[in-house]
């Protein structure tokens, strides 16, 4: 599975109206694309930024998304953007839920999105950690819902999606989170960037 990460900010007061599109205009189209799965749209109310995680079944199909011109009319970014923002292909490497060997992905209607470039060389064993320890640790702790872990081979990139069903429970964690702070930084290849966000929409 392969997820099209496309970041950019919205029009300061049109939050809603974007959400609003995604659910009325292109998640009620009736048509999914050929090889499409699903989507979290990340909303930062404040920072009036978003992040749209498509998920895919192939990479190609992303492509094919993105040379039909239909689809591109009627996405958000196309109505809502101020600027241009970056768009990135990454490989789904990890998808975790609340069950073991859930089909399902995970919901949530907080995120953490932590985002950083992995050494050279060290992407395999980043992951078999993520796999072994940091997943084991964090299925315990009260109002984790999920977590996709995306990455970038060619360039090194890795984005962690973490959900929440509180910003509560996301916060009561995240202040007793060095541990796995420290546990990232010994694969990251400089700062790590965590941000914020509500899930505004799924489908």
């Amino acid at each position: 599975m392969f997820a099209n990460v496309t970041i950019y900010q919205i029009q300061p007061g049109w939050i809603e109206q974007r959400l609003r599109h995604s659910r009325d205009v292109t998640g009620a189209s009736g048509h999914a694309p050929t090889g499409y799965k699903s989507k979290y749209v990340l909303v930062n109310r404040e920072s009036h930024k978003t992040m749209t995680i498509s998920l895919w079944e192939t990479r190609a199909a992303i492509q094919d998304a993105q040379n039909d011109e239909g689809h591109r009319q009627s996405s958000s970014r196309s109505h809502f953007a101020v600027g241009d923002g970056p768009q990135e292909v990454f490989e789904v490497a990890t998808t975790a839920t609340m069950q073991d060997g859930a089909e399902a992905l995970p919901t949530g209607q907080f995120a953490t999105v932590r985002t950083w470039t992995v050494l050279p060389g060290k992407m395999d064993e980043r992951l078999h950690h993520s796999q072994e320890v940091s997943l084991a640790a964090i299925r315990k702790v009260p109002g984790w819902r999920g977590s996709l872990v995306l990455v970038n081979r060619a360039s090194h990139k890795n984005v962690t999606l973490t959900l929440w069903g509180s910003k509560a429970e996301r916060a009561a964690f995240e202040r007793h989170d060095a541990a796995s702070v420290q546990a990232y930084q010994q694969f990251a290849a400089g700062p790590i960037t965590m941000e914020h966000f509500e899930v505004g929409d799924t489908a």
